[in-house]
């Protein structure tokens, strides 16, 4: 159905990124190698308005499935797929979500999300992850979390320390650690009933919102989504400053909560 050859617009859109990536850290996200040139956190969210809605982002690179870069997509995309570590050269097999899309044409946006996740086996870690009004909840469960974390921070740092210490990180990614797991980290290690309870939110929702999780034996305790951390003043750099400019960091308390903790 073409009018002089002007192309009807779809009813659904996939928007894939296919590159370099470490989630939001600038100047590696999707990097092009012949000028270095990087498509930065704001500079994906200054366009969004002009883009309109997407239905599924895939990010085909590393490190990309962090709440900070499901946040960017609240409210422009229903669903993000994306990978806690690095992703390989194979990464998303492209031939085999097209082959589920054309013999079911009317899948929905979790589905292809799903579709993405299931087709790239040979990365360690693989999610999709619902970023639609269903994401709300967990901004609000991380919050509420970050609160209580900051309230109980006097009388709990050491057992903190053992909670982020035992928590599942992501190779040379150190900051990246899972988001599901610090939480039943720190809900094992205190006492407080209130972060207990906080932390018991922050699981439920996490679980609420992942759509699919697959990982390899080695990554046992990832849960598909990942949250920026530091543990001391030495590591509130260039990253850390662009880190509180982004809507995650302005939206909750996590940020005000690790700026004191990391002292």
């Amino acid at each position: 159905h073409h009018i002089t050859g002007v192309p009807v617009p779809a009813s659904h859109y996939a928007l894939y990124f296919w590159g370099h990536g470490w989630n939001w850290h600038p100047g590696y996200v999707m990097r092009d190698d012949t000028d270095n040139d990087t498509l930065d956190m704001d500079e994906v969210k200054a366009a969004l308005p002009s883009i309109g809605f997407i239905d599924m982002v895939g990010y085909d690179g590393c490190n990309m499935a962090s709440i900070q870069v499901q946040m960017l997509w609240h409210g422009y995309a229903t669903a993000v797929t994306h990978s806690q570590e690095y992703v390989g050269g194979e990464g998303v097999q492209y031939d085999l979500v097209l082959a589920q899309l054309a013999a079911n044409p009317s899948m929905t946006a979790d589905q292809v999300a799903i579709a993405t996740s299931q087709t790239a086996t040979s990365d360690k870690t693989w999610s999709a992850v619902a970023v639609d009004s269903r994401f709300s909840a967990l901004l609000t469960a991380v919050n509420d979390w970050s609160v209580a974390l900051n309230n109980g921070l006097g009388a709990n740092r050491k057992k903190y320390d053992r909670a982020f210490g035992a928590t599942q990180s992501f190779w040379q990614a150190p900051m990246d650690k899972d988001l599901y797991d610090m939480a039943y980290e720190i809900n094992r290690n205190v006492t407080d009933t209130n972060i207990k309870a906080k932390s018991q939110a922050v699981m439920n929702a996490v679980q609420a919102v992942v759509l699919h999780e697959r990982h390899v034996n080695a990554y046992a305790n990832a849960h598909g989504i990942t949250i920026y951390h530091i543990s001391k003043a030495s590591e509130k750099d260039s990253n850390y400053t662009y880190y509180r400019t982004l809507d995650f960091a302005l939206q909750t308390g996590w940020d005000e909560f690790l700026d004191a903790y990391a002292r």
